[in-house]
């Protein structure tokens, strides 16, 4: 019984005391053979359990539904374990690492990555594959030699450990996206003969719309400008790879702003470079869709800047783009996607990319370049939503007439904030600034300015009659060195600072005084901003003034002596909304920080053994809307922790009021449904959106990053889980609830920690029903996250006689149905062959239910 170890050893060893789920034959997952290509499904489902001890080849890839059921199409398991791999791996990463290389350690990982694949592919036996791995390790190591690093020559010729790609010899690898991978190599030619290009390399079957290279190389001819990356030519190689290749660039905007490398009067150049590219794209009926600092390449600090990454644009003459009033709203990143798109709009326009051009002068302007919008730990819609309407109000459809038409509005009632100035938004800029950034980032989208509205040449700055106004970027004061919290810091401490002992006492003493006030008390919640404010500094440090260790480890010992964190835990709803955030910070550097020598966090030893409550007083912070954000971010860094999650998944309401022992938990007992973890079904469900955007990330986490944990969970309160999953989450009202916990489903389905779990839920004829109810539903992305679900009853070669009943009595429907559903997924060849697979299953479905062989 594993649960011993929670309740003396809490933290990661916890994961040492769980049976290993890579050589456990119930925890074998069947996903990881089947639904691949229709030749290796069935087949792929006996192998699962005849080969359940081995690891696949899978390791390698993170994208499940792209890259790992593509690499497994054989249905093959490999003869190399997962801890056999690794070492290996991080023996020819350090040799690489040490060669003496201009490799970064992540493209030194790579480079170790591309290599042991060859020799995985080479070798025919373990002991073949270690042979072997120590010949290249070798080869590399004296190959190199003294090679001179090329970190700071940028133009440098990559040394020759890289892989050829069609004429390009030497290629190494520099970064990837989902469905991409880039390289840099010399130039071949010899009018570029020194300088080196980018080789992006696709496999546009792989890909999943709006992702497109082949139309990416089309409207990037369409492109051609001064500030658009140049496509210097295209290239099929491997038979189904297709290379774009570009001008190699070595810096990005994004990074260079993080590093703050960039003077005034070269963001504002990089600015002027971003809206000249716009300008022109826009003026040839082009849609960017991925606007974004870190898609704005330099050439050098001083420019010219290009704008870079057509992966996702659309334009109305290239091949493969959408028709115009039905574009795919699933486009841009994170917090840089209008609002139009977070409602549903699939007549957007060109003013799309205004608003993430807004956003990204926004960033620049500020110092330290925070994003002006913020879509939480996993991009979640409902977080992005939350984020903009708290800063620029809850709009009406006064403010947001085009609203009215969008499909997804009124369809959840959202709390109303008022809007902050951009004052509060965009400090220590000016009012031009300020002005640029409102006439991009506004509601309405027809209100936004166009591009052609930036005077880049700097002549004009106002409004003529002849003509709509035109801002000069020349007038933006860009200063990131002597403005923000400093000087405010100093205002807030111009009197004698408290030690720490101090310090804490204090700010407990108000604490408690402040949860038994009934009124507000401005002074007192004054004067513990004050204390807070202190107490973030001290754990986090300001630009002036580093932390030592001693100065934290003194300071958080006494904020667990004293119990401040249960007492700020209870009434962080009271606090100051700065002061909410800056308890927030207080939190997570206590669930982070590790005294030296020590394998855990102090606080996590303290919130085990003595007070769990913490947690529990946490997550009903989800109970409010002031305290919702600010609590679920401590529980997601305290979700780190096994012990964390047993704590919550365990809890059962005991006539004390205090939250269990661990060491005391059976995990073969089914829960009551009265414990936290049930709690989050309501608070996605039924809290505002902004609570139930942030309750799901955690819940989300909790079911996804503790395998082994929460497999044992399910399989005990199987029914209670999926009833309550199925009928509040599958079937809710809300269209961004609904869709993730779809997706979430079919990922929590699909994981092979949990493949009891997953054999058991495909076994319910009820179940299979509420799938089936998704296919018809009337919105595109239900009925896909669907399918995913969907394919894993019809593909089990085991169906139980419920199952097989419901599939034969629909048979003629399904047939009819099928051959049409999502028809225009024309680019997704996974997805038709996967379709065509389904369809071949139930045409040679049986007359009658046949029962199982294992029943």
């Amino acid at each position: 019984m594993y649960f011993v170890h929670l309740g003396t050893i809490y933290t990661s060893s916890i994961i040492h005391g769980l049976v290993d789920i890579r050589h456990s034959t119930t925890a074998t997952p069947f996903y990881y053979h089947y639904m691949i290509t229709s030749h290796s499904l069935a087949q792929s489902y006996k192998v699962a359990k005849s080969q359940s001890h081995k690891v696949t080849t899978s390791h390698r890839h993170t994208n499940l539904r792209n890259r790992e059921w593509r690499r497994l199409s054989t249905g093959v398991c490999a003869w190399v374990s997962l801890p056999a791999y690794l070492p290996s791996l991080e023996c020819k990463t350090s040799a690489i690492q040490k060669s003496g290389l201009s490799i970064a350690p992540a493209e030194a990982r790579r480079e170790a990555t591309i290599i042991e694949t060859n020799i995985y592919d080479e070798a025919q036996s373990t002991e073949d594959y270690q042979t072997i791995c120590d010949e290249r390790i070798s080869a590399i190591v004296q190959q190199v030699g003294e090679t001179e690093a090329l970190v700071h020559k940028i133009e440098a010729v990559p040394p020759p450990t890289g892989i050829s790609i069609g004429k390009y010899e030497n290629a190494i690898y520099h970064q990837e996206g989902l469905y991409s991978v880039v390289y840099k190599a010399a130039a071949g030619n010899n009018e570029r003969k020194g300088t080196l290009v980018a080789l992006k390399v696709t496999t546009p079957s792989a890909m999943e719309p709006p992702h497109d290279s082949r139309r990416e190389a089309r409207c990037l001819e369409l492109a051609t400008s001064e500030h658009v990356i140049p496509l210097l030519e295209t290239f099929r190689e491997a038979g189904t790879r297709f290379v774009l290749v570009f001008p190699f660039m070595p810096f990005e905007f994004h990074q260079l702003l993080e590093d703050e490398n960039l003077s005034k009067d070269q963001t504002k150049a990089c600015l002027r470079d971003l809206f000249s590219a716009l300008e022109f794209i826009h003026s040839h009926g082009i849609i960017h869709r991925d606007v974004k600092p870190a898609n704005i390449l330099l050439k050098s600090l001083d420019g010219p800047a290009y704008l870079s990454d057509f992966g996702i644009a659309w334009a109305s003459n290239a091949v493969g783009s959408e028709p115009a009033d039905s574009k795919i709203t699933d486009v841009g990143t994170t917090c840089y996607r209008a609002p139009e798109l977070l409602f549903g709009n699939t007549k957007y326009g060109t003013s799309l990319d205004i608003w993430a051009a807004g956003c990204t002068v926004a960033e620049a302007i500020v110092p330290r370049h925070p994003t002006l919008f913020d879509s939480g730990e996993l991009g979640s819609d409902l977080a992005l939503i939350a984020s903009i309407f708290t800063k620029l109000g809850t709009p009406n459809l006064t403010v947001w007439p085009e609203a009215a038409d969008l499909r997804d509005w009124g369809k959840m009632q959202f709390h109303e904030y008022p809007r902050q100035p951009w004052s509060d938004l965009l400090p220590d800029t000016t009012e031009v600034e300020r002005s640029l950034v409102g006439e991009m980032v506004k509601f309405e989208s027809g209100a936004r300015m166009a591009a052609a509205e930036f005077d880049n040449d700097n002549r004009c700055s106002k409004s003529t009659s002849s003509g709509p106004p035109r801002f000069r970027l020349s007038t933006l004061d860009i200063d990131h060195q002597d403005h923000g919290p400093r000087s405010k810091m100093a205002f807030l401490f111009r009197n004698r600072q408290k030690n720490n002992v101090e310090l804490t006492r204090a700010t407990k003493e108000l604490t408690l005084r402040l949860s038994e006030e009934q009124k507000p008390n401005p002074k007192l919640e004054e004067e513990l901003a004050r204390n807070l404010q202190q107490m973030k500094i001290t754990l986090q440090g300001t630009p002036d003034a580093e932390v030592t260790p001693e100065t934290v480890y003194q300071l958080l010992t006494l904020i667990v002596q004293e119990d401040l964190l249960y007492l700020l835990a209870n009434n962080i709803h009271k606090l100051p909304f700065e002061s909410r955030k800056d308890a927030q910070v207080i939190f997570s550097t206590a669930f982070r920080y590790k005294p030296t020598g020590a394998s855990d966090p102090q606080v996590l030893h303290h919130v085990i053994q003595f007070r769990p409550e913490i947690i529990i007083a946490l997550c009903r912070g989800y109970d409010r809307r002031e305290s919702a954000m600010p609590c679920g971010g401590v529980l997601r860094e305290a979700l780190k922790y096994d012990a964390i999650a047993a704590l919550l998944l365990y809890d059962e309401p005991t006539p004390d009021g205090k939250t269990p022992d661990l060491a005391s938990v059976n995990p073969d007992l089914p829960s009551t449904g009265q414990g936290v973890f049930w709690k989050f079904f309501d608070w996605i469900d039924k809290g505002a959106f902004e609570v139930s955007a942030d309750a799901f990330n955690t819940f989300r986490d909790i079911l996804t990053k503790h395998k082994a944990l929460v497999a044992t969970f399910l399989q005990t309160n199987f029914e209670m889980f999926f009833t309550k999953y199925n009928e509040v989450l599958i079937q809710s009202e809300s269209y961004v609830t609904k869709r993730q916990s779809i997706k979430l489903l079919g990922e929590i389905l699909l994981d092979r920690a949990n493949y009891v779990v997953m054999t058991t839920y495909v076994d319910s004829g009820e179940h299979l029903k509420i799938v089936m109810k998704l296919l018809r539903d009337d919105r595109r992305m239900i009925n896909y996250e669907g399918f995913h679900v969907f394919k894993v009853f019809v593909a089990n070669p085991n169906k139980s006689v419920a199952v097989q009943r419901i599939l034969i009595s629909n048979r003629e429907k399904l047939l009819r149905f099928l051959p049409s559903f999502l028809e225009d997924r024309t680019e997704d060849d996974q997805f038709i062959d996967e379709k065509s697979f389904l369809i071949r299953q139930i045409e040679q479905l049986p007359s009658a239910p046949v029962p199982p062989p294992s029943s």
